[in-house]
């Protein structure tokens, strides 16, 4: 990924999520909104034939299922107390506004391009973000620096990231996440 390019991937990933809020499988009102221009007009595409199948492609399948595992995920985490969501590599992910509760905070951390792009395409409010290439920066300092708090609990969710990553960068990933979380730290992870 360039350093001043916003990741496609993750407007793919919109793209989808738009879709399958289109066709009643998900609610994320807020994906459409953070589609750039060329992926809006593609959004609109998978409502005609012969597009139609497109949205229900196996790709599609995994966004639906993974957004479902993740948004359960954060849900749990929260009724049981936890109060800070972190969110790695979050693309244009809306979690902080669709499962916002009093008292819960959210970070989101991803590359500098695509962070200030979703930073000018999302609503008012939701989380606090942070800056950084996990291929060559550590996390430690992004997450402290939007105010993570290390003495409290939180839920760390690894979305469709370690895929990218080399063996290396995951391990120093996951340590970073054992000393930033402690011991009641939780995380959950999906590698496609």
């Amino acid at each position: 990924m360039r350093r001043s390019t916003p990741s496609a991937t993750a407007q793919n990933v919109a793209l989808a999520r738009a879709h399958l809020t289109h066709t009643g499988v998900l609610h994320d009102p807020w994906a459409r909104t953070m589609l750039r221009p060329r992926w809006a007009v593609i959004a609109r595409a998978p409502r005609r034939r012969p597009f139609a199948r497109w949205g229900r492609s196996t790709a599609f399948t995994l966004v639906a299922a993974r957004t479902r595992f993740y948004d359960d995920a954060v849900r749990s985490a929260v009724d049981q107390g936890v109060r800070q969501v972190v969110v790695l590599a979050a693309g244009y992910d809306s979690r902080a506004w669709r499962l916002a509760r009093p008292g819960v905070r959210f970070f989101e951390v991803d590359h500098p391009a695509t962070r200030a792009d979703k930073r000018r395409r999302a609503p008012a409010g939701g989380p606090r973000f942070g800056s950084v290439d996990l291929e060559t920066e550590p996390l430690d300092r992004a997450l402290l620096a939007a105010g993570l708090a290390t003495d409290e609990p939180a839920l760390f969710t690894v979305e469709g990231l370690t895929m990218y990553l080399g063996e290396r960068r995951v391990r120093a990933l996951l340590t970073a996440l054992g000393r930033l979380g402690g011991q009641e730290a939780g995380w959950r992870s999906t590698s496609g």
